[in-house]
């Protein structure tokens, strides 16, 4: 299971990874579908160019998994792997907001999965000087 998982995290921090063999789709259903669709919903979002580059971050990599084959451990690898690249807090927030927008509007159950598997942070305090 920790191979797995180092397997995982390793493919995930590589943006042009394939989706393990057995867990992606190419029809409807896939991740990358249910965020194209959920843009067309949200043109007129004043944060519109935000959005998509928070989504786009999420299907670079699990874009081709079909929503009902994605797993806690997925988005928790593909997390982590922001976290160690350094990837600011605020910025893995608003990708996280992202992608639980984008999963309502689809899937609930796969919503409430992902909401409770990315963890939520608070930014760290600066320091005074």
């Amino acid at each position: 299971r920790a191979q797995r998982e180092a397997r995982l995290i390793a493919a995930a921090s590589d943006a042009e990874a394939a989706a393990p063999a057995g867990e992606e789709s190419t029809g409807p259903g896939t991740l990358e579908e249910a965020a194209t669709m959920y843009l067309t919903t949200v043109t007129a979002m004043p944060s519109y160019e935000s959005r998509c580059h928070d989504l786009r971050a999420w299907t670079k990599v699990l874009g081709r998994y079909a929503l009902t084959a994605l797993r806690p451990v997925h988005l928790l690898a593909l997390w982590n792997a922001w976290k160690k690249k350094g990837v600011a807090v605020s910025a893995r927030l608003h990708r996280r907001t992202a992608l639980l927008a984008c999963l309502e509007l689809h899937d609930h159950d796969v919503a409430t999965m992902a909401r409770e598997s990315i963890p939520w942070e608070r930014d760290p305090q600066k320091v005074p000087e």
